[in-house]
Parts: C-alpha cells; structure tokens; sequence
C-alpha cells in the first residue's frame, strides 16, 4: 500500500473546520474504528467529500509534515485508557518498529483479533523482565 505522499503528494499541517472534524469522527464511527485516517477533500462551498478511510495509517509522512509524533500520542492514549497501576515502570510497551521505507507502507497482516488470540506472554508479573517479555512477544508476531 503507498500513501498519496508516497506518491509525490506533499503533507502540510492546516486547520480543519468543525464541520470537518465532525464529518471524521462520525465516518470513524459508522466504520467502527477507534484509530484510523479519513482523508476529506474539500468543495469549493467549503464542505467535504470523505475520499478514504483507512484502518491501516501510515504516520512517517504526516509526522514530518506536522512535526508530530501520532504513534506516541495514540501509544501515551491507549495507556491512559488502562487502570491506574496497571502500567508501571518495570513495564514496557511493545515496541513495533517499521523497516518500510519512506514511499511504502507495511503490508496488511492478518485480523487484529488472530494476532492478539495468538500472543501470550509467559509471565503477566509486574515483577518479570520486560525485554524478555517483549522478546517472546516479538517471537509470537506473524512473520518472525
């Protein structure tokens, strides 16, 4: 999958209007997605068209262009969501790390649902070594 930047578009930050934002958040609704990417275009009365929706975000162009880092801020907000206590230092969170280049995206694995029935660590202590849980997870991952 290749991104519009990946094909020669160029990403800038600008705002979006309300109507804008609203139109994102109800199309991520009815598609029942709670991360994803809704690319608008806009009419020349300022309303919009949805061109896309896409589960599967690329962030390395956008981070650039807005100088953001959208991974770390959805990572910072799936840990908020967690019980107090439940993420400690002695923690740490699986790190995926892209070998993609610049113009492409990673390909489309199986459902999220397989990946995660599928990935156990042997050890839930807070107490157990987070490199050595995270390695068995990385050992679990479709392609390892």
């Amino acid at each position: 999958m290749r991104s519009n930047c990946s094909l020669g578009g160029i990403g800038m930050m600008c705002s979006l209007s309300e109507q804008g934002k609203q139109l994102a958040i109800q199309v991520s609704n009815i598609l029942g997605m709670d991360g994803c990417g809704i690319d608008l275009l806009m009419k020349d009365d300022c309303s919009f068209y949805v061109c896309e929706a896409n589960a599967n975000v690329g962030f390395i162009a956008f981070d650039k262009a807005c100088n953001l880092d959208v991974a770390g801020i959805i990572a910072d907000y799936a840990a908020s969501l967690l019980p107090p206590g439940r993420l400690t230092r002695r923690m740490s969170l699986l790190s995926v790390v892209s070998t993609a280049s610049e113009t492409s995206e990673p390909e489309l694995g199986p459902p999220a649902s397989a990946t995660v029935d599928n990935m156990s660590a042997s050890s839930s202590s807070v107490d157990s070594d987070p490199e050595t849980t995270e390695r068995e997870l990385l050992t679990k991952l479709p392609g390892s």
